[in-house]
Formats: C-alpha cells, sequence, structure tokens
C-alpha cells in the first residue's frame, strides 16, 4: 500500500515507520510493567511524528499526542506506586488494598485504548493521517494497548469496570457510526472504537472462552481495520471517484466490515460468538442484549456506507499492489474465520 500510494519518498517518514512497526513488535514480548511503558511511549512517539507529517492533520496530532501523554503520566503513576509498594516491575497479583494502583494504571490504558469517554483522539488521529499509518494505528497500536492490559490483567482489581466501559463504548460507538454526516474515515473510526468495547468487555469476563473470543477479534480485527483503511484511501469522496478495480475495492469493504460486524464466514464471527457464549455461561444478561444490538447497528452503519460508495464513478486507477494488499488482508480474515469456527 506505500508503494501503491507513494507514502516511500521520504526517509524520515520511513525511519519513523519503521521505529512505529519496531515499538509494536517489542510491545508484544514485553513482559514487566517498564517495558511495556517503554514501547507504549514509542509508539506514542513514532506515531505522533508520522500524523504530524501531514499538514492537514496538525491539529489532530496535538490532540492524539497530549491525550496519550496524559494517559503515559497516569501509567507511569501507577507504575511508581506499584514499584514503591512491592519492590519489583514484575507483572504480580495486586492486593486487594492497592486499588489506586489499579485505578492509575487502567486510566491509562483505557486513554491509550480509546475507550469511551477517553476516545476524542481516535476520529481525528485515524481520519487524518497517512492511510498506512491509519492501519497501524487502528489494527497494530490498538491491539498492542489491549494485549497490553491483558497482560495486566492481575493488577485491575475493578473487572466490572472493564464490562461496564467495554458495553458503553461498543454501543456508543456503534450508534454514533450510524451518523451519515460523518466522512467515510471518520465512520471507520467509530467502528474501531465499537470492536475496542467488545474486547474490554470480553477481558472483564476473564473467563477461558471470554479470553479466547477477545484474542480471534484482536488478530481478526487488525486486518479488518486495516481493510477499511485500505478502501478508504482509495476513495476521493469530495469528487465521488472510485478506482477502476472497485470490485476488489468493494470486496475488501465488504470482507472487513462483515468481519467488524461479526457476520459469519469472517473471523469476527467467531470471536464475538465467542464472547457472546461467554456472556451466556457467566450469566451478564446485559452483555446478551447490548452486543447483539451493537453489531446491528454496524450492520446498519455498514449498509449505509455500501449504498454512499457503490454507485460513485470508476475514474482513478488503483496500484496493484494497493490492490494485492486488499485481497490478502481479505484472505488471511477468511481463513482465520474458517478456521476456528469449528472451535466453538
Amino acid at each position: 500500500y506505500n508503494i501503491g500510494h507513494g507514502y516511500v519518498s521520504s526517509a524520515l517518514y520511513d525511519s519513523f515507520l519503521c521505529l512505529l512497526l519496531s515499538s509494536l513488535f517489542g510491545s508484544v514480548f514485553a513482559s514487566d510493567l517498564l517495558t511495556i511503558f517503554i514501547f507504549l511511549d514509542l509508539t506514542l512517539f513514532s506515531a505522533g511524528y508520522l500524523i504530524f507529517s501531514i499538514r492537514e492533520a496538525v491539529k489532530a496530532a496535538y490532540k492524539y499526542v497530549f491525550l496519550n501523554i496524559l494517559a503515559s503520566i497516569f501509567l507511569l503513576g501507577g507504575i511508581f506506586l506499584y514499584s514503591s509498594y512491592l519492590g519489583t516491575y514484575e507483572i504480580l497479583p495486586l492486593p486487594s488494598d492497592f486499588g489506586i494502583v489499579s485505578f492509575f494504571l487502567l486510566l491509562g490504558l483505557f486513554i491509550k485504548a480509546g475507550v469511551f469517554p477517553f476516545h476524542l483522539w481516535v476520529p481525528d488521529a485515524y481520519s487524518k493521517s497517512p492511510i498506512p499509518v491509519a492501519c497501524l494505528l487502528s489494527g497494530g497500536a490498538g491491539a498492542i494497548t489491549l494485549l497490553s492490559i491483558y497482560k495486566l490483567l492481575p493488577l485491575i482489581l475493578f473487572p466490572e469496570v472493564l464490562r461496564f466501559f467495554g458495553m458503553i463504548t461498543a454501543l456508543f460507538a456503534s450508534l454514533i457510526a450510524i451518523d451519515p454526516r460523518l466522512n467515510l474515515r471518520k465512520t471507520f473510526s467509530y467502528f474501531c472504537i465499537a470492536e475496542t468495547g467488545f474486547v474490554i468487555y470480553a477481558l472483564g469476563l476473564n473467563s477461558s472462552m471470554a479470553i479466547f473470543g477477545a484474542f480471534i477479534l484482536v488478530l481478526t480485527q487488525t486486518f479488518a481495520k486495516s481493510l477499511l483503511f485500505s478502501f478508504a484511501g482509495l476513495i476521493t469522496e469530495e469528487h465521488g471517484v472510485l478506482p477502476r478495480h472497485y470490485s476488489w475495492a468493494l470486496f475488501g469493504l465488504l470482507v472487513g466490515g462483515f468481519s467488524v460486524s461479526g457476520l459469519p464466514i469472517t473471523g469476527g464471527f467467531v470471536g464475538k460468538f465467542a464472547i457472546i457464549s461467554a456472556a451466556y455461561q457467566t450469566g451478564s444478561i446485559l452483555g446478551l442484549v447490548l452486543f447483539p444490538l451493537s453489531s446491528f447497528f454496524l450492520v446498519l452503519a455498514l449498509l449505509k456506507v455500501y449504498e454512499r460508495f457503490s454507485q460513485l464513478k470508476r475514474i482513478r486507477k488503483a496500484h496493484y499492489t494497493t490492490l494485492l494488499s486488499i485481497l490478502m488482508f481479505s484472505l488471511i480474515n477468511i481463513i482465520i474465520g474458517l478456521s476456528f469456527i469449528g472451535l466453538l
């Protein structure tokens, strides 16, 4: 996608893109509080520059950097208190009287993950940044933050808070996504926020089925979100232009949208079905009602997007590397969905 859209012309851009990728990989293997914090902040530093690289995105970049620095301050405060109490940075079960540590860590991670009502940076950052950066932020950085929350579950003393904010985030974002006044990339940004809500709720349930569903959802949504923003990058919305090879673009939109909405065959269906099953097993009646409702709203939003752009003119020719990336992400999502559906 980078090659097809000419984003590789700047050496500084490439350097920070590599730094962003390195910080994402490093976060996967981070196993203690200090290392997790360092790699999350490297992600902030590199992504902040990449958003600043677009002149029209300066305001969005300031919002992204400010709120994520605020999140880092909360995280650092929680880590400092934790190490002062226990004398280590290793992740150990937190005593019940250390609630202030759990509060600071959770608040910092909620801001970084874009959980409602701390999501304000997400629509601007995803809609204004270069498309490859939006793909990495929504898929990669979002997944890494959720993985960090999973790693810190022994330190979270309020699982009901995870469940509450997860439900509210999913329902709020799916409702906003229906708004026809939003441009395409902002609509997809709210799709991403809704998926974050699903995973946060699953982590709050903390059962084996819920964790399985969260893992599948994070894995498949990494590709689904990249599909949606890749589709958005092919469209000149203001002039009503789709690429000539529009069938590939719309195929990517449908696969990505189906996965985010939790429709069958895609990996998103497997993950959401597992989470709803876990809600049933644990007796979370509210989750059984709200999450199917949230998925229904996402389907409505997807139908509106399809109706809005399926009739556009096909003028601009898309680079074959862009179409190849869309096809690859689509196939991976479908393969994951078909591979794991037998485990439900």
